[in-house]
């Protein structure tokens, strides 16, 4: 035994709790009665998760939260709402500016490459986007076209302003 101590004090560059862990590990597994065994438990510190689908269906609304794919199995194309920066006036202040929100969409179509659309625009405080104030409320690929119809929830004066994860994203798809 103290020959192993002398072992752990030449290992000076070792940290001392990394030691300290080694001895007591080796200490429970010295102190078993013979014939048993010490199993490891595994506990995973992260579990990966897929982001949730969402089946998509043309010629109607669609709510979509961010990072949730919506699928049109069908037809191989799938989009889904990638980032969000929202600078659009507070519903219960009076700003020179009524400011804007961009909604960045990864969309990918089976067989091309993916794109990346930025919709700007601006919207009132319902959310529901202002098309004659929007500079690009639709984006059209082929024969698909993808229009951003309101963006919740609309930031208010005195509130913090929403997580990425709070917002909600109304789309109309046709094809």
């Amino acid at each position: 035994m103290q020959a192993f101590f002398r072992f752990l004090q030449k290992l000076s560059f070792v940290p001392r709790n990394i030691v300290v862990g080694v001895v007591i590990c080796w200490l429970a597994t010295a102190c078993q009665p013979s014939g048993s065994q010490i199993l490891p438990t595994f506990t995973p510190a992260f579990i990966p998760t897929l982001p949730p689908i969402v089946s998509g269906s043309t010629g109607q609304q669609m709510d979509i939260p961010i990072n949730k794919d919506v699928v049109f199995p069908k037809d191989g194309v799938q989009f889904r709402v990638i980032a969000v920066a929202d600078s659009r006036c507070p519903s219960d202040v009076a700003c020179v500016v009524p400011g804007e929100v961009q909604v960045t969409v990864q969309w990918e179509q089976t067989g091309e490459a993916a794109q990346t659309w930025v919709f700007s625009a601006m919207s009132g405080a319902d959310g529901m986007i202002r098309a004659e104030n929007s500079t690009q409320p639709s984006h059209t690929l082929g024969t698909w076209t993808l229009k951003l119809l309101s963006v919740r929830p609309y930031p208010q004066n005195h509130q913090a302003l929403p997580s990425e994860n709070d917002y909600l994203f109304t789309f109309w798809v046709e094809h």
